[in-house]
C-alpha cells in the first residue's frame, strides 16, 4: 500500500491483540479448571502439527516466518509459537458464545462449526494479505477450493475445535459469560476483516460489519 515496513510493531501488535483475545476469552473458565484449558491447547497443537506433516484435518499447507516468532519443526517446518493460542482463544471464545444452556454434545458441535465459519471468511486474509501460511494443495482431498482454502479444511476446523469445546463444556459456563465469547470472536473477525478491506477485498466489508455489530450487542448486553 505505501511501501512502508511496519518492522517489529507488526509482529508486536498481533501478539498483544491474541493476548487481549485470550484473557477474555478463558477468563469465564477458569474456574472449571485450568487443566482443561491446557488440554484445548493441547489438541491444537497435535492438530496442526499432524496437518503439517500428512494434511490431515486441514489440509496440505506449510506456514512462513511471517507470524512472528516461528520455531523450526523436524524438517526444517517453521511452526508459529503463538499459534496453539490462537486456537484456545477461538475455541473458547466460541464455547461461550453458544452458551450454557445446551447440551453438551450440541454445544460441541455448535461451536465447532462457529469456529469454523469464522475461519471461513479469515482465511483469504491469513493467506493472501498477512502471509502466514500458504496450501500446497487446494483440492486435497476432497474439492475445493472455498474462500481460498481447501473444502477438507472447514472439516478439520469444526471438528478440532468441537473437540476443544466438548473437553471446555464439560463444566458449563456462568450465565452471562456468552458475552465474553461473542465480543473475542466478533472482535477478531473485525480485525482481521478490516485487513482484508484495507487490501482491496471489498467483499469482506459484509462480515466485517456484520462482527462491528455482533461486538457492540455483545458489549451492550445485560446478563
Amino acid at each position: 500500500m505505501t511501501g512502508l515496513s511496519p518492522g517489529i510493531v507488526a509482529p508486536a501488535a498481533s501478539l498483544a491483540t491474541l493476548a487481549c483475545g485470550l484473557v477474555l476469552a478463558i477468563r469465564p473458565l477458569v474456574e472449571g479448571g485450568r487443566a482443561r484449558l491446557a488440554a484445548v491447547l493441547a489438541v491444537g497443537l497435535a492438530a496442526e502439527v499432524l496437518g503439517l506433516y500428512t494434511g490431515i484435518p486441514f489440509g496440505r499447507y506449510e506456514y512462513t516466518t511471517a507470524w512472528w516468532p516461528t520455531v523450526s519443526l523436524p524438517g526444517g517446518e517453521p511452526f508459529p509459537i503463538a499459534l496453539p493460542f490462537a486456537w484456545l482463544m477461538i475455541t473458547a471464545a466460541c464455547t461461550l458464545w453458544v452458551g450454557s444452556s445446551l447440551a453438551r454434545p450440541v454445544a460441541a458441535l455448535a461451536a465447532g462449526l462457529l469456529a469454523a465459519l469464522l475461519d471461513l471468511f479469515k482465511e483469504p486474509v491469513m493467506t493472501d494479505v498477512l502471509g502466514y501460511w500458504k496450501w500446497t494443495d487446494l483440492s486435497w482431498p476432497i474439492g475445493g477450493p472455498i474462500l481460498g482454502a481447501p473444502l477438507v479444511n472447514a472439516f478439520g476446523w469444526a471438528l478440532t475445535a468441537a473437540i476443544g469445546a466438548w473437553v471446555l463444556a464439560k463444566t458449563p459456563p456462568r450465565p452471562g459469560s456468552w458475552r465474553y465469547g461473542a465480543f473475542v470472536a466478533c472482535a477478531h473477525l473485525f480485525l482481521i476483516g478490516s485487513l482484508g478491506v484495507v487490501a482491496g477485498g471489498w467483499w469482506l466489508a459484509i462480515p466485517t460489519a456484520a462482527a462491528t455489530f455482533g461486538a457492540v450487542v455483545a458489549l451492550r448486553a445485560r446478563a
